[in-house]
């Protein structure tokens, strides 16, 4: 969905499609019904055509709609499959065990495995993500240690976005990640740290990938590295601990501190 001039609205109901009529939009129930959703606020949808001729001028439930960017992330994947399609296509055999084989055997002797906030929730992930994630990156685990290769793990994609592109796990290409998101993304390295923690794998632990100056201040992301420090150290002392510098207008030398 794209952004309203009033706000937001997301529809999840099967029933109700978006139909375009020149330049509008037109929210519908359903194909055979006369009737077609408005949304009136930012959390309202209801339908409440009337039949009155002059309808697509004057009744709210057409308005216009820009789409505000074309994602093609998780976010977008799980939410568009839906529920019960989406783990089908989200747990698939991509990465085997010939790849790490295939990885040591030329020389490779680590790997960075990109995670999103959702993996500390696998059975029950927030909406609309799939489980699955955890089962994967444990697998991996075992596949590193049989081929004596090491692992990074990389929160790539954290509460709200930290850039805003379709690989941290956005919903709308918006960066909203914050100081008010700090303590949910400490919690998902703790949970990271306290499982993989003694494995003989693991490398580092990587405590976000490529936050934007744009909309991460550096204030909030030095109080997360902290906090995300602390928590990796509070269960190991010997993997390393992967800070990553903003993008954008950012000096690459803006923390001068490591995580010990």
């Amino acid at each position: 969905m794209g952004r309203l001039g009033f706000g937001e609205a997301a529809f999840s109901d099967n029933r109700l499609q978006i139909t375009r009529w020149s330049e509008l939009m037109v929210v519908e129930r359903n194909t055979n019904s006369k009737f077609n959703a408005a949304a009136k606020t930012d959390s309202s949808v209801t339908a409440d055509y009337g039949g009155n001729s002059d309808w697509r001028n004057q009744n709210p439930s057409v308005f216009r709609m820009k789409i505000v960017k074309t994602l093609k992330g998780e976010f977008q994947v799980t939410n568009g499959y839906g529920p019960d399609k989406a783990p089908q296509v989200m747990r698939n055999s991509y990465i085997v065990e010939d790849d790490f084989r295939f990885m040591s055997q030329n020389g490779l002797n680590a790997v960075r495995i990109p995670v999103g906030l959702w993996i500390k929730y696998d059975q029950t992930p927030p909406k609309p993500f799939v489980g699955g994630s955890l089962q994967a990156l444990d697998n991996a685990f075992t596949l590193a240690q049989k081929h004596n290769m090491k692992v990074i793990v990389d929160l790539h994609a954290v509460p709200g976005s930290q850039n805003g592109n379709e690989q941290s796990g956005t919903r709308d290409g918006y960066l909203e990640w914050g100081d008010s998101n700090k303590d949910e993304t400490v919690s998902v390295i703790d949970f990271l740290a306290e499982r993989y923690c003694r494995h003989p794998s693991l490398a580092a632990i990587e405590l976000m990938n490529e936050p934007d100056a744009s909309g991460v201040t550096f204030d909030n992301l030095r109080k997360y590295y902290k906090a995300g420090c602390d928590a990796v150290r509070k269960q190991t002392s010997s993997a390393y601990v992967i800070l990553s510098n903003r993008l954008g207008k950012a000096s690459n030398t803006e923390f001068p501190f490591t995580c010990r």
